[in-house]
């Protein structure tokens, strides 16, 4: 009896090792892989991603000793995939640039944001030129932490969806003696992006730029009196150059 019971006990053991083993290949089966594990992600304002690619295609477009593909652009990581892979067949293809969407490089540009989900921004890239009416809109999809160009679609020519009326609102401080690379000739408003100190960026000024005292007062701006480190809440435009400001709230 003893010795049947053994055998009974030791079955036991086997078939509950045999489950956890079934139980433990069946989960890791039934783990998804993550499709972007190998996506390149980048911390940066999604503005900044879509200026860091859209300006050096642009400059190598124009340049005539190289181009966007002898620069490599068509390989940068943050590219998705699919894209990645468009752009490079587009070398070849005779088809109308994938980036800037048209044959002309534009000397200027402005971005603005026309539509921003939880996941994704789209990031509206037209020339200033108003007679270069073609445009570009740049996916940018989050992805944990960062952010990567899902796609880039051209329009040549179509309705542009309307102006949002600001595409750059952040308050911090203004501050003109700054550290190269920066360009001290220029205001730069230093503020917080997600809670992380340290972002910049050039503040552009014209005699339609107004500015409100603490206590309301209005006038047109004159950066000249401006002090430094003083507190401010900066609208305006982005630019490749900087944000063309419409307003200064001072705090």
């Amino acid at each position: 009896m003893k010795q049947k019971n053994l055998v009974i006990a030791v079955l036991a053991v086997i078939v509950i090792l045999i489950a956890f083993v079934v139980m433990k290949n069946g989960n890791k089966g039934a783990q998804v892989e993550d499709p972007l594990a190998n996506q390149a992600l980048s911390t940066e304002d999604p503005f900044d991603i879509v200026f860091d690619y859209y300006s050096p295609w642009r400059d190598a477009v124009e340049a005539v000793e190289t181009s966007p593909y002898l620069e490599g652009l068509q390989n940068e990581p943050l590219l998705s995939e699919r894209l990645r892979e468009r752009i490079i067949a587009s070398e070849t293809s005779g088809e109308v640039d994938p980036v800037l969407c048209q044959d002309t490089p534009p000397q200027k540009f402005t971005a603005r944001i026309v539509s921003e989900y939880d996941d994704m921004i789209r990031i509206l890239v037209k020339a200033k030129d108003p007679s270069l009416t073609a445009f570009a809109t740049f996916n940018i999809k989050k992805h944990n932490d960062g952010w990567f160009i899902d796609d880039i679609i051209c329009d040549t020519g179509g309705e542009v969806p309307p102006e949002r009326e600001f595409t750059f609102e952040k308050e911090g401080f203004l501050l003109k003696d700054v550290p190269e690379p920066l360009n001290s000739d220029n205001w730069h408003l230093i503020f917080e992006e997600d809670g992380e100190p340290g972002h910049f960026v050039p503040l552009l000024f014209s005699e339609t730029t107004t500015c409100i005292t603490n206590n309301g007062t209005e006038s047109t701006c004159d950066p000249n009196s401006f002090a430094q480190a003083t507190k401010a809440h900066v609208y305006g435009q982005m630019t490749e150059l900087g944000a063309e400001v419409s307003k200064v709230e001072f705090k």
